[in-house]
C-alpha cells in the first residue's frame, strides 16, 4: 500500500494519505516512520484519509498483531484527535476495525467518519485548500 504523511507543525496536525492495496504491515511501518520524524509528538491531532485505497488485504487478526507489536509509549488518549476517513463501505468496516485495535493503544482518541466535512469538524479545524492532498499519479 502506498502511504505517505505531510505534517504541518505550525497547526499541530498530520495527514495520513493512503491509496492502492492496504495491508497491516505496511500500515504499521508507516506508524512507525512517523513515530520517528523529529516533528511528531502526541499532541498532534491526525487525520487518516482512506479515500484513495482501491481494496483491502487486512484481517483484524494481522492487524491487531501489527499494532500489538509496535512499541508503544505510555498511552493518554486526551492528548490528541485522528479521524479516520474512510468513505466507501468497506473503507468504513475495516476502518472501525481499525478503530478498535488502535483505541486505548495510541496517544489519541480514534473516530471514523465518512465524509470530510464531519471529519473535520470533530478534529475542530476548517478543510483548508492546503490540506488537499492527493497521491502520486503512477
Amino acid at each position: 500500500m502506498p502511504s505517505a504523511f505531510h505534517m504541518f507543525p505550525e497547526d499541530n496536525f498530520v495527514i495520513s494519505l493512503h491509496w492502492g492495496v492496504m495491508t497491516a504491515r505496511e500500515h504499521s511501518a508507516l506508524i512507525q516512520e512517523y513515530r520517528r520524524h523529529p516533528e511528531a509528538h502526541p499532541m498532534q491531532d491526525c487525520l487518516v484519509d482512506f479515500t484513495h485505497v482501491t481494496d483491502y488485504e487486512i484481517t483484524f487478526s494481522t492487524l491487531l498483531f501489527e499494532i500489538s507489536s509496535l512499541q508503544l509509549p505510555d498511552v493518554r488518549p486526551d492528548l490528541s484527535r485522528m479521524a479516520i476517513l474512510a468513505p466507501t463501505d468497506v473503507g468504513y468496516g475495516v476502518a472501525r476495525m481499525y478503530e478498535s485495535v488502535i483505541d486505548g493503544r495510541l496517544s489519541t482518541t480514534p473516530r471514523v467518519f465518512q465524509t470530510r466535512p464531519e471529519a473535520f469538524s470533530w478534529l475542530r479545524r476548517d478543510d483548508g485548500p492546503r490540506y488537499r492532498l492527493t497521491p502520486p499519479l503512477p
